[in-house]
């Protein structure tokens, strides 16, 4: 599927949105798959289904992933998408779970967080689930409606970190540099271990030596200087944006001129870009800045563009396609409606999906990543297809969960090399 088709539906519009929105209300009653993968043979009908999507923000990030679900995954698997307002709250969430099941919702995405909340929630109703969270809900794994936690493996998100920031910091030379932890203090998981595979990275790179365990530094609820043993200086700052307080408090510490790198666990590119242009103008300083983001219009731009000393806007993200995500998310909820809910929870509970996160630390790795064949899920239509369980009928939570993991940026690049 074309991606510039998909990001081509306006942003604005979207933004726009009311609280239930839906997509496409056609009045057939089923679609006709037809792979050319290994199932090439079968030509699948999937009965019309709905499902509800809790959306936590209206980042750009998500804006892409709404269009792939409502251009490629709703004609592709004959799903409606309903999608929420930005829920903030427990109990908008329940909400807007209650109100999605009123319209004919029979599963829900979880982007908001309160995951035993959703999963309790939609359960009562009869709804199957699927939380797009890294952190799993042990004391709700067994509520027979809830499919999955599916997000970002944590321990490859730290190695993609690591990675990020050594590919980025190739000279040798000594930096000082701003850790930005977002949601790990609060206990986000991936978020926990994206701050451990920074401070080990840095540690490992300039043979630092710190007076606390990187464990106990990824989870700083404060703004903290870390002791390193050397003249080199590494600040953690957490939390999320919330409204222009973050960035202000960012560019107050960027405006001292002593940090000449910045890694976030958080896309924080649009919260900081303006911030960061300026101090680089007003300290003729290049910043080097290694973020949590996805494939998308203003990131394409920020790989393309050049800061005020020559150097690209963004150096580095660590990638996780949200598209990617929900499409799994969708995919079990498909699969529990045509029967074969058992195949997606392993043992009876709750199964565990986590996608490969990559480091990209090149506009010219990007912009492959970004072209016109390159979906923005990185799957094919195909693959999809086959891993839904009326067109493969081996398909199990295990094969989905293998699947995403073989999802490397290498395989993707080979896949759809011209």
């Amino acid at each position: 599927m074309n991606f510039k088709k998909i990001m081509s539906v306006a942003v604005s519009s979207l933004l726009a949105a009311s609280m239930l929105v839906g997509c496409s209300t056609s009045a057939a009653a089923t679609t006709t798959a037809t792979s050319t993968g290994s199932a090439s043979t079968k030509d699948v009908s999937f009965d019309k289904i709905k499902v509800a999507v809790v959306l936590n923000s209206t980042a750009e990030v998500n804006m892409v992933a709404e269009n792939y679900l409502n251009n490629v995954i709703s004609p592709l698997l004959n799903i409606d998408f309903m999608f929420s307002e930005v829920v903030s709250d427990a109990s908008a969430l329940t909400a807007f779970i209650e109100n999605a099941y009123a319209a004919g919702c029979v599963g829900v995405i979880n982007t908001a967080g309160s995951n035993v909340q959703a999963a309790q929630a939609a359960n009562d109703l009869g709804m199957y689930v699927v939380n797009n969270s890294t952190k799993y809900e042990e004391d709700v794994k067994a509520l027979p409606y809830y499919l999955s936690n599916t997000g970002t493996s944590a321990t490859l998100n730290s190695e993609a970190y690591s990675q990020a920031l050594d590919e980025t910091l190739k000279s040798g030379e000594k930096h000082n540099v701003l850790v930005l932890t977002g949601a790990a203090s609060l206990g986000s998981t991936s978020m926990v271990e994206a701050a451990k595979g920074i401070l080990n990275g840095l540690k490992d790179k300039y043979s630092l030596t710190y007076s606390k365990d990187v464990a106990e530094l990824a989870v700083v609820d404060a703004q903290t200087d870390v002791e390193t043993g050397t003249d080199m200086k590494v600040t953690i700052f957490p939390g999320v944006p919330r409204g222009a307080d973050y960035a202000s408090a960012v560019s107050s510490i960027l405006q001292t001129g002593t940090y000449d790198v910045v890694i976030s666990t958080i896309s924080a590119y649009s919260y900081l870009s303006v911030a960061m242009d300026e101090v680089e103008k007003a300290k003729n300083m290049d910043i080097k800045f290694i973020t949590q983001d996805n494939i998308s219009d203003s990131m394409t731009t920020a790989f393309n563009s050049k800061d005020a000393t020559g150097d690209s806007i963004v150096n580095a993200i660590v990638c996780s396609s949200m598209s990617e995500q929900w499409t799994f998310g969708a995919i079990q909820i498909r699969n529990a409606m045509d029967g074969f809910a058992d195949a997606m929870r392993p043992d009876g509970n709750a199964g565990k999906i986590l996608v490969r996160p990559f480091p990209v630390s090149s506009a010219e790795t990007y912009n492959s990543l970004a072209s016109n064949t390159v979906p923005a899920s990185f799957m094919t239509e195909d693959e999809i297809l086959n891993l839904c369980d009326k067109v493969n009928g081996d398909a199990t939570s295990q094969t989905l969960s293998d699947y995403a993991g073989n999802l490397t940026i290498e395989n993707i690049l080979k896949k759809f090399s011209k």
